[in-house]
Formats: C-alpha cells, structure tokens, sequence
C-alpha cells in the first residue's frame, strides 16, 4: 500500500512528539501539564471558533490553519480527536507519574506507534492473528525502533518491557484512542515493575 503525503507528514509529526521529553524536563510535570491541558482545550475549541471568524480579519489566518490540520487529519477520524486526546494524556500522565515512566511512554508512544504505522501501511503483509487490520511488520518495526530509542534513556530491560507492552496495547483492537490507552498503559506498568522491585528506570 502506498503511503499518502498526509499519512507520512502525520506520522512524522506524531514522532516528533518525543520533543517533550526535554520540555518536561525543563517545565516539570505541574508546568507541562497545564501547557498540554491548555493545547488540548484549544484544539477542541477550534473549529467553533474557526466558525465564527470567517468573516472577519482572522479568516485567513483561521482557515490556512484549518488546511493544516486537516491535511495532517485522518479523514475517517473525528476532526482533531486524535491531537487532543494526545495532548491530554502526556498532561495527565506527567502529573501522574514518575518523570522515566513518562518519558519512555512517550517514546513508545510517539516513535513505536508512528514507526508501526508507516511500515505496516508500506510493507506488512502478515496479519496479526488478533487483529487483522494491523501486520507483524508494522508492530515488530515498532517494538524495535522504540526500544532502541529507549536505550537512550532508561536501561535494556526496562526498554524491551516498556515497548512490548506498548506494543501489544498498540496493536489490540479496542474503542480506546491509542494516544490514551499507549501512555497510560506504559506508564502504568513500569511503574508498577519499579515499585515491585522487578525491574529499575
């Protein structure tokens, strides 16, 4: 299957969501919380006031917004549902959990889910037997790609355990968004393998 233009530039976007690592070192977790909260309600209060700006001086700004983010939407998916429940849940979980624990479900996150996605869309052909619509391609490349990307700042067994899990989330058929189920999944089990003393960050 070949990838449309939207696709890639959304899955490149959706990576780079790894560039919260730095700022959630830098802001703390009360500070990024409240700026991914903000960005959150933004997004869900966009196209009303998108509406009602189209006739005045803020419609072209307004509408080459518009274009953009409709161009890095899923036309299947509800307008901006995906971004905001993204920027919700690094707000939720920064607040939440241990600074590691964010840090590798964001990765996870961000470059096993947008890695998954490219490759299994290019290149799967096997099917996952649990779920049909996504490949072992995609979710073997995004276990590996994340992992390694994890090595970068928690150790190996922590990295293997935090991308598996995120993985196996990632690759379950559920009504649950994975920019939800992903972080709070991997968040939630690394911390609890460090607070049983089965593995450490």
């Amino acid at each position: 299957m070949r990838l449309s233009a939207g696709e890639i530039a959304r899955k490149a976007v959706h990576m780079a969501g790894v560039l919260v690592i730095p700022l959630l070192q830098q802001l703390g977790p009360a500070k990024t919380a409240a700026l991914f909260f903000s960005l959150s309600a933004a997004l869900y209060l966009y196209p009303s006031f998108a509406e009602k700006s189209e006739k005045t001086v803020l419609a072209g700004f307004t509408k080459g917004f518009r274009n953009a983010l409709d161009f890095l939407e899923r036309k299947d998916h509800k307008r901006y549902r995906g971004a905001m429940y993204f920027f919700a849940s690094i707000g939720a979980i920064s607040l939440i959990f241990p600074i590691q624990a964010v840090s590798v479900a964001l990765i996870v996150l961000c470059i096993g889910d947008g890695v998954s996605a490219l490759v299994g869309r290019s290149l799967g052909k096997n099917r996952l037997f649990h779920n049909r619509s996504k490949s072992w391609e995609g979710s073997l490349s995004g276990f590996v790609a994340s992992g390694v990307v994890c090595t970068a700042i928690t150790n190996i067994p922590m990295a293997i355990f935090a991308a598996f899990v995120g993985m196996l989330v990632e690759s379950v058929d559920t009504k649950i968004n994975d920019n939800l189920s992903v972080p709070f999944t991997v968040s939630i089990l690394s911390s609890l393998t460090v607070y049983l003393g089965l593995l450490t960050f």
